[in-house]
Formats: C-alpha cells, sequence, structure tokens
C-alpha cells in the first residue's frame, strides 16, 4: 500500500484524513493471455459532519493467507470494513467481531465474520433512571469453533497439529481466534511467550517457557475456515436496566446453508445419503471414485484385478487405461486398502496393498465423507435485582436448538434443550479495620441443563469435566450443579475461601466437591495452601479425588527462596468388586526454587524439582515414572546498556513400568544484544536447543493467471503430463504460470532442535576517530554480518543436538536445516571516488518430503570495485565464483553440482543527476562436476536512465548474449545453467516508463523481450495506473 498525503487535493474532504490508492492495470503478451490486474486499498479516518465519525479500511485484495503467529499483537492485514458512529450509536458494515455480552452466562461466544453490526445505547425513559443497549448483527460466518484436546508427547515441544470439527487435518486456523491452555492456565503468544502457532498449517509450537511432558493437559479452543457450506451468523443483545432492577435478552444463531454448498459439489444421490443417516453422520460416505475419461490435469487411476480382488485402483499415465479421478480420505491405520506413496506426479498418489488375514494394511480409502450442514442456536433470557450496594439476585434461563444434519429429519426430537442458573452475591465488610479492609464475599449458584442442552462455546471452566470426573461418568443424563462460595480477604491480598459444590445427575450419580484455600503474607514471609476433596460415582465405580498445592516464600533483600508441595490422588473402586480401576492414578512433586530481582533490572530464577507419577496395577498403585527438573533463567543488563537473556531447563525421565529407554531432555533459549566501544560493533545474537517433530512435507503446482505465478512447467520426457521434476523457478516473468502450494501431512520424525541467529555490524571509524596517521585507513572500513542456523536432527549426540552449524548434506541423521550465512566488508574513500566490497554468502536449506530428502546449496564470493574519474565516468569491475548444488533422494537423475565464475565490468557515464549510459559486459563459466556439462555465457549491452525528481523516470536495456553448452536444453540442468535462454545467440531488451501526473496519478509501463536462434521472439508488456488518495 502507498501512503499518500491527507491534503491532496484529490477527493479534499474537510476533517476526513485519507491514505491508500487505486490501481488499474493489464498485461499482455505473444505467449500469455490478454489478463487484466487491479486493487484499492483505501484508509479513511474523521469526521463527514459534527456529529457522524467514519472509520473505514477498504480494499480488493482478496489474501488466501493467515499472518503469521509468532508474536502476541496479529495484524489482520486482509480486514475490510466501514464505521459510523454517532453518540452511543454506531455501524459496521465488512469484516466484524461478533462476541458475546459479558452478562450472558450460558450464551458465549466470539466469532469472526462478514456483515453488519449495529449497536446503539439510550434511554427509553420507562422509569425516571433507565437505560437500555441494544445490539443486532447479521453476517456470514467466515469459520468454526472447534475445541481440542492434544495429546502430549514426553520432551516434544511440536509442532501439534490441530484439526477440524469433521477429523479434517488441513485446516487454516483463523489468526487470533485461538486459546490455548495446559493444565488449565491460558498461554500467551508469541516467541517471549508460551507458544508461536502457524495459522496456515494449523500447527503450535511451545517455546522453552513451556516443557511439555506426556503429562501435560493441552486443549485449545480456536476457529478454523470452513468452506464446505455458506454460513449465516445472527447475533442479538438486548439488555435494560432501570434502578436495582435488570434484564436482558440475547441469542445467537449459526446455520449452514444446505443449499449453498462451496467446497462440496453435492449431488441428490449424496444429500439422499445424508438424509438416510440422521444424526449418524459419521456414516455419511459416498464413493471417491469418479471415471472422467483420461485427462492431463489430474492425477489419473486405471481399475484392475489383482490377488483375487476386483476394482483395485493403480496409478496410470496411459490414455487408454487411466479413466478414473479418485479422492481419497484418511480413515485411520489399518481401516483402509491404500497409502500414499512417493511419485513425480504433480499431487498426491495413492497404491493399493492387499489385505493380511482380512486385515485391511492401509489407512486410506477413495471414499467422501460427506460433511452435512449443522444447525445451531441458542436463546437466553435473564433478570436480576440489586436489593442492596453489596447484594444482588440474578437468573438466566436458555434454549438450545442443535441439528447437526439439516438434511434429515431423524433424530430431531433431541435437539431442543434447557437450562437454569440463579445466583446469588453478597460483599460485606468485616471489621473496623480501615487499613487492611477485610471483606467477607458470598457467593451461591444452582444449574440445572437438560440431556440435549449444546452450548455454542464452552461456559464452564475448561478443566470442568476433569475437575468432576465426568469423564468417566455417562454423559446423556440431565444434570444438576450447585456450588457454595465463602471468601475472606483484604487489601493486602490475604485470603480465606471455602467451597463446598455437588453435581448430579441422578440419585444414584452424584458428585460432591469441598476445597479449601489459604493464601497469607507477612513482611517477608508468603504461605499458600489450598486442597481439594471429590467423591463421586464413575460409571459403576467409586471415586475419591485428591487434591493439594502449597508454597511457601521467604524474601532476603533482593533474593527469595521457596518451596512448593503439590500432588494428586485419584482412587476409582469398582462398587462390585472393590478392586481399583486402571484409570486410577496418583502424582506427587516437590519443588525448591530460589530468585532475585533489584532496581536495575535483573532478574533470575534457579529450581529443581522432583515428580512421581503412579498408575494402577494388580489393585495398588504402583510407580509410572519418576522426573526430575532442574531449571534457571535470568535477564537484564549486563555491562552497561547490553541485555542479556538465559533459560534452561533440563529434565530427566525414568519409566519404572515399561521397557522404555530412560530419556533425557535439554529445553533452553539465550539471547545477547549489545554493543562494544559506544557503536564500534553493534551485534545480536540468540540461540534455542529443544526437541519435537518434523512433518513430511508436500508439494504441487497450481496453475494460476499467466504471468502471475512464481514457477514455470517444461514438459521435458515430453508425455504432456505434470510432473514434479518438471517445474522450475521461472526465469522470465511472462513464464511464471505456476505457483507451489504446500500440503501438510500426517508423517511426522521425532527430531532434535537448535537454532542460532544473529547479526552484527562493525564501524570502526565509531571508535578511532583520527582521521590521520596509519589508522585513518581503518576509519573507512565497515562490515555487516547476518546469519541463522536452524537445524533438526535424529541423532542423540550431543554435538549433533545442541550445534546447529555443522550439517552435512550426507548427514543422514540430518532431518531438515534451513542455514543462511552473508557478510560483506566494504571501503570507501572520504569523496567516494574509490569502493570496494567483498560478499560471502552460503544459503542451505534441507527438506524431508514425502518423496524423500532434497537438498540445495548455494555458495557464493563476491569481489566488487569502483572507481570514479573525471567526475562523471563510472567504473566498476565485479567478479564472482560461487556454487550450486542439488541433491533429491526421489528425482536422483536431477541432482547437480554447477561451479561458475561470473566477471562482470561496466561503465557508466552519469553528467548529472537526470541521465545516465551504461555499458554492461560479462562473462561468465558454468560446469556441473557431476555430469561435466559446460556452459559459457558471454554478455554484452547498454543501459540508458532517465530520471527528473517529481516527474519520473525511463529505463531503457538491450543485451545480447552468446552462449555455448555441451548438455541436453531440454532439461532441468539445461534450464538453469541457460537460465532460461537457449545455446547460440539471445537477445533481451526491455523498456519501463513511470510518469507522475499531477500530485496523485502515477503511469507505469513495462515492455520485455527477448528472441533466441531458432525460437520465435517473446513480447511482454504492462500498463498500470495509481491513483493516490
Amino acid at each position: 500500500m502507498h501512503t499518500g498525503n491527507s491534503n491532496s487535493e484529490w477527493l479534499e474532504t474537510d476533517g476526513l484524513n485519507k491514505t491508500g490508492s487505486i490501481t488499474r492495470g493489464f498485461s499482455v503478451g505473444n505467449r500469455q493471455d490478454f489478463s487484466l490486474n487491479s486493487s484499492l486499498n483505501l484508509m479513511l479516518s474523521g469526521k463527514l459532519n459534527n456529529d457522524l465519525e467514519i472509520q473505514a479500511a477498504i480494499s480488493d485484495n482478496n489474501i488466501p493467507i493467515q499472518p503469521e503467529g509468532n508474536t502476541q499483537q496479529i495484524q489482520e492485514f486482509d480486514k475490510v470494513y466501514i464505521r459510523l458512529q454517532k453518540d452511543k450509536t454506531a455501524f459496521t458494515a465488512g469484516d466484524i467481531e461478533c462476541q458475546s455480552s459479558s452478562s450472558n452466562y450460558f450464551l458465549k461466544y466470539n466469532r469472526k465474520a462478514q456483515g453488519g453490526d449495529f449497536q446503539t445505547t439510550f434511554s427509553p425513559q420507562l422509569t425516571n433512571n433507565d437505560e437500555m443497549h441494544i445490539g443486532f448483527s447479521g453476517a456470514f460466518g467466515k469459520g468454526r469453533y472447534a475445541r481440542q484436546e492434544i495429546t502430549s508427547i514426553e520432551g516434544n515441544q511440536g509442532p501439534y497439529k490441530l484439526k477440524g470439527n469433521n477429523n479434517e487435518t488441513f485446516i487454516i486456523v483463523l489468526a487470533g481466534s485461538e486459546k490455548i491452555f495446559i493444565d488449565g492456565a491460558l498461554l500467551v503468544r508469541g516467541e517471549d511467550n508460551d507458544y508461536i502457532i502457524d495459522y496456515n498449517t494449523a500447527e503450535i509450537i511451545f517455546t522453552s517457557k513451556i516443557a511439555v511432558s506426556s503429562k501435560s493437559r493441552i486443549v485449545v479452543e480456536f476457529e478454523y475456515s470452513d468452506k464446505n457450506y455458506a454460513r449465516s451468523l445472527i447475533t442479538t443483545d438486548i439488555d435494560y436496566v432501570s434502578g436495582k432492577f435488570f434484564t436482558g435478552f440475547s441469542m445467537v444463531s449459526e446455520s449452514d446453508l444446505k443449499n449453498q454448498s462451496v467446497q462440496q459439489d453435492l449431488n441428490n444421490e449424496q444429500k439422499l445419503i445424508m438424509s438416510l443417516v440422521g444424526d449418524s453422520i459419521n456414516q455419511a460416505y459416498s464413493s471417491g471414485i469418479d471415471s472422467i475419461g483420461f485427462t492431463t490435469e489430474r492425477v489419473m487411476y486405471a481399475m484392475i484385478d489383482s490377488l483375487g480382488y476386483d476394482s483395485v485402483f493403480i496409478y496410470s499415465t496411459s490414455s487408454d487405461s487411466a479413466l478414473y479421478a479418485l479422492t481419497f480420505s484418511y480413515v485411520g491405520k489399518n481401516n483402509g486398502n491404500y497409502t500414499q506413496t512417493g511419485s513425480s506426479a504433480n499431487g498426491r498418489v495413492f497404491k493399493w496393498v492387499a489385505p493380511v488375514a482380512g486385515i485391511s494394511q492401509g489407512e486410506y480409502e477413495p471414499v467422501i465423507l460427506l460433511i452435512t450442514p449443522k444447525k445451531k442456536e441458542m436463546y437466553t433470557f435473564k433478570a436480576g435485582y440489586q436489593f442492596s450496594k453489596n447484594t444482588v439476585l440474578n437468573a438466566e434461563y436458555a434454549i438450545s436448538n442443535n441439528d447437526i444434519n439439516l438434511f434429515s429429519n431423524i433424530g430431531d426430537e433431541n435437539n431442543a434443550g434447557h437450562a437454569l442458573t440463579v445466583n446469588f452475591k453478597n460483599l460485606q465488610p468485616v471489621g473496623k479495620d480501615t487499613i487492611k479492609k477485610w471483606s467477607l464475599s458470598t457467593n451461591i449458584r444452582t444449574e440445572v441443563t437438560d440431556r440435549s442442552f449444546a452450548e455454542i462455546d464452552r461456559f464452564r471452566s475448561v478443566e470442568f469435566s476433569r475437575d468432576w470426573n465426568l469423564d468417566l461418568m455417562e454423559i446423556n443424563k440431565n444434570t444438576w450443579f450447585g456450588l457454595v462460595n465463602v471468601l475472606l480477604q483484604n487489601a493486602q491480598k490475604d485470603k480465606f475461601s471455602m467451597n463446598s459444590g455437588f453435581f448430579m445427575r441422578d440419585a444414584a450419580n452424584a458428585s460432591y466437591q469441598n476445597s479449601l484455600l489459604i493464601s497469607k503474607s507477612w513482611e517477608n514471609l508468603r504461605i499458600v495452601s489450598s486442597a481439594s476433596y471429590l467423591v463421586s460415582p464413575a460409571g459403576g465405580n467409586n471415586a475419591r479425588f485428591l487434591r493439594y498445592q502449597n508454597q511457601l516464600e521467604r524474601k532476603l533483600g533482593v533474593f527469595s527462596i521457596g518451596v512448593e508441595a503439590n500432588g494428586e490422588s485419584n482412587l476409582i473402586n469398582s462398587i462390585d468388586s472393590n478392586r481399583l480401576h486402571t484409570s486410577s492414578f496418583a502424582w506427587q512433586s516437590e519443588k525448591f526454587y530460589t530468585a532475585f530481582a533489584d532496581s536495575s533490572g535483573r532478574s533470575g530464577k534457579m529450581f529443581y524439582q522432583y515428580r512421581e507419577d503412579q498408575i494402577a496395577d494388580s489393585n495398588r498403585l504402583i510407580p509410572q515414572t519418576y522426573t526430575t527438573d532442574l531449571g534457571f533463567e535470568t535477564s537484564g543488563p549486563v555491562f552497561g546498556v547490553n541485555q542479556l537473556l538465559l533459560r534452561t531447563t533440563y529434565r530427566k525421565v525414568i519409566y519404572k513400568t515399561t521397557t522404555t529407554p530412560n530419556e533425557e531432555f535439554l529445553l533452553g533459549r539465550a539471547e545477547y544484544n549489545g554493543r562494544i566501544h559506544k557503536r564500534f560493533m553493534v551485534f545480536g545474537i540468540n540461540y534455542e536447543a529443544g526437541s519435537g517433530m518434523e512433518a513430511k512435507k508436500e508439494f504441487s503446482y497450481l496453475e494460476v493467471t499467466p504471468g502471475q505465478g512464481v514457477y514455470t512447467w517444461n514438459d521435458y520426457n515430453g508425455n504432456n503430463i505434470r510432473e514434479l521434476d518438471e517445474f522450475e523457478p521461472a526465469a522470465f516473468s511472462d513464464e511464471g504460470n505456476f505457483i507451489r502450494v504446500y500440503t501438510p501431512t500426517n508423517e511426522y520424525v521425532r527430531v532434535f532442535s537448535s537454532q542460532l541467529s544473529g547479526n552484527m555490524a562493525m564501524s570502526p571509524a565509531e571508535w578511532i576517530k583520527r582521521n590521520k596517521g596509519p589508522l585513518k585507513f581503518f576509519t573507512r572500513l565497515n562490515n555487516r554480518c547476518a546469519f541463522s542456523w536452524d537445524k533438526k536432527t535424529s541423532s542423540n549426540q550431543a554435538s549433533e543436538m545442541y550445534i546447529p552449524f555443522n550439517g552435512e548434506a550426507n548427514d543422514t541423521m540430518l532431518v531438515a536445516q534451513n542455514a543462511n550465512w552473508r557478510n560483506v566488508l566494504a571501503f570507501k574513500t572520504t569523496d567516494s571516488h574509490l569502493t570496494v566490497s567483498w560478499m560471502n554468502s552460503d544459503n542451505h536449506n534441507r527438506g524431508l518430503l514425502t518423496n524423500g530428502f532434497e537438498d540445495r546449496q548455494t555458495r557464493t564470493d563476491e569481489l566488487k570495485i569502483g572507481k570514479t574519474f573525471f567526475k562523471s565516468w563510472i567504473l566498476e569491475l565485479a567478479g564472482q565464483k560461487g556454487i550450486k548444488n542439488y541433491t533429491s533422494e526421489y528425482f536422483a537423475s536431477s541432482n547437480y553440482s554447477i561451479e561458475e565464475q561470473n566477471f562482470k565490468p561496466s561503465l557508466a557515464w552519469q553528467p548529472g543527476t537526470t541521465f545516465r549510459w551504461s555499458l554492461l559486459f560479462q562473462y561468465a563459466e558454468k560446469n556441473n562436476t557431476i555430469g561435466m556439462q559446460n556452459a559459457i555465457v558471454r554478455k554484452g549491452g547498454t543501459e540508458l536512465k532517465f530520471s527528473k525528481a517529481g516527474k519520473g523516470l525511463a529505463l531503457l536495456q538491450f543485451n545480447m548474449l552468446q552462449i555455448s553448452y555441451n548438455g541436453v536444453t531440454d532439461s532441468n540442468l539445461g534450464y538453469i545453467m541457460l537460465e532460461g535462454l537457449k545455446p547460440g545467440r539471445n537477445f533481451t531488451w526491455s523498456a519501463s516508463i513511470q510518469r507522475t501526473l499531477g500530485n496523485n496519478m502515477q503511469l507505469n509501463f513495462i515492455y520485455d523481450g527477448r528472441a533466441s536462434e531458432g525460437n520465435p521472439v517473446v513480447h511482454t508488456g504492462n500498463v498500470q495506473v495509481r491513483v493516490f488518495f
């Protein structure tokens, strides 16, 4: 987006600030179709008149990806809306966020949508002192709410994959919609906080602040993009307050429009299938076999008989037999007859696997799980009365409607549900102590829900089911929940709290829980102690669930020392046999720590923790694991203004009930940012180590509007079928007709990861202030360096696990690596008439694909010397030496190692600031050391540049290239070594004009052309007009 002047002449409006631009253009060429392109980006804010305010973000860009989720704050770059406001009335249209009223108990939701939202507050004057708030929104929902409990893995920081409600494995999470909990605690997003998330692949990685264990309870609530049907969203909130009385009504309706399917192209047969399955929606399977005839646009299959099994499908490129297009669904291990296999096809390929002893050996089937249209509604009515300043009574009644299959009436009798809650609160001051100000709070709540009541989003605490052992109880029951809380506390945060509650499904299924919390602080001493005890039935069993948490902390100046003792014991006994149920467990842990924090900003903490977990075995609890954790963290200024952060956690797990080898894990992060001798050297270094998983990646190529892509397809083998090893990065823009699409997989490899990144700038002139004498030379030097190494290995050797920059391409234990290094050393005279620079770079990328490893590396050394003479003549000499390596485990015939040497002299004449004429030369030698192919490129050209401030610029360029090559031209290697050209004589030319018209308009014209021996001339043109606000 271009930021324009708010006081521009075009669309001048007093009191209205405007920034943005409108762009219209077209592209045309003799090797591509005519295409139009346009964009609108406009930001408005201010007043339309004295009372009416406007705020708007308008854009016609449709960005299909979500922003990165590695920071606490998310910048939604595709949010489009218009908001009008007058006094206490506001209307918003476009991208909106619908949230439930904070006063609701049952009805909780937070949705991103596209539509309209109206909010107003006024006095209806029914009484002397009353106020009413009305809110209404009507929109199409952007996503669907999901809640997922993730099974954690010992020492695995991630990524953990999120799935949709229908077990969809490939989803896009709406940015900022997620809430992630571990052991009931809400986490904070960001690299410096608890976790990062990739919204586009729906993967979560926990930072070194969170050491994930097999006992971690991970719960994620989120919205994900669901395009099976268009989805309506209607919400209403009405709140009325009159003196001590208040009442309100709220409703929300989310409904799939069953006759407006988007991603699903439903036929009558599929609709009939869904109408017959009723609420058993997991059985709504349709055939994924489509006989469409042979085509090169899709992955095709032939049908054969194999080992006595008929209708077996195999991948085929034969136009005679490859007549079937198949859609496969993941049905679980040993539930299908197909498995994914490596292939050169531009898409996923599955192969049939014969059953063994009647048991399927695959996990995919050529079937489609039809997603039924759903509807979810809730209506709530609430009222309350404030008897006094400290006493209030309120109640809420809710009706829910949950239809999980709008195509079927079967099972609709259980769609409607009801719920009721009544709550009493009282707060009273205790005693006459005006310093401590003790108060007594009493809260009594009762809640009734019937068996069909369906929440919109979770309204109870995130671990409510675990707190009450509900996972072991029959869920299809009416429930009655009650809780009494008494809290005594003062202004110094001393508190004494008691809870007593019950959860009842029927007379034989009643759970009772009591809990106690004490927190007391003295001048240098603090004690916190809590305990809870639950007695509950659990499916023919009696359960006793005891939990406790205790902390004692002592302050010693800037230091503090403390001890914690926590534990749980959940004993479940059979009522009939009095034997211990296998779901019984217990654990206890002790933690010792010391911490410090001083006035300079330095802080730190060190701890030791021991934990024992027990499981049921032969009617008793026996040790399952012994876990030891040792951690250290410190942060703050060091050596003046430099900043240091160190964080590390060591864990050792001893397994007692299995043959699993004992495990050790090290998790750490280090950051150091500083400078030496003022700004002589400024640097920043970051290091992180941990363990997790690496997903096998899969790529395919998707055709887009000609010239709008990044990759080109060359049919090297002439079979007219698009294959993965036939796509290359486009050498010219008119050839860019494809983009590469990343598809996540379900295959993961356990890895240890280490990362090191940093940057450094060194300027001797900041240290050496004398401009005379032998040190004068060094003041003209400066150095810039940036590097990053990200390594993932399956080796358990410490040197491989924690050192990120020693990975080699032939290392079979190296799973993935992304290494980048760039250093530039420059020398410049005082008058800038002589400049010398040396650049060294090394980029290495290794990825684990479904077809095996793929390794790319580029190393370059470049020396540039520039000299100005006769004031207007500039001579530049550039020499470059480098190597390009590509290694593919699957496409071994495409491997190469190209050594390249370049010499590029140029001479330019620039008599002023408006004109520059250049002569360009290049001599390059390229040698593939694997196949001994050689290429020599001789290039000569000229360039004219005209520019004038405020008016525009023009650039004309013409080049002639003579190329000799002894290899196969129509091959991967040939395309790369020839850079998209042909052996013999080649010509390239271009013209670009940028013209500024007035204060608000810019015209851009770009023309490119090229010609090669024996090939037609290629012309490409682009015209664009841009208007700024």
